[in-house]
């Protein structure tokens, strides 16, 4: 039997879509209701740059998630990749 490969999920693809897509949001929307730059957004949504505890903060507000919500998910997805 062969073993199976787990699936490689980021925080990018889950923010896009499980909150931003399902929301119909656009990245200037979001960036002007969070006080988050577009340009910081495209990072995060293209896995150029990891979460910090303020824009997950920010986020976690937003979409109505506990305060470090997006942090610990960044946090998980990383200790699964180091595996």
């Amino acid at each position: 039997m062969k073993a199976t490969q787990p699936i490689k999920v980021s925080l990018g693809e889950i923010l896009k879509e499980e909150f931003i897509t399902p929301l119909d949001i656009t990245i200037d929307q979001l960036s002007r209701d969070t006080n988050i730059s577009i340009s910081i957004l495209e990072a995060l949504l293209n896995n150029q740059a990891k979460m910090d505890k303020e824009i997950s903060s920010k986020l976690s507000e937003y979409f109505g998630m506990s305060d470090l919500f997006f942090y610990n998910l960044q946090d998980d997805i990383d200790s699964k990749v180091q595996l």
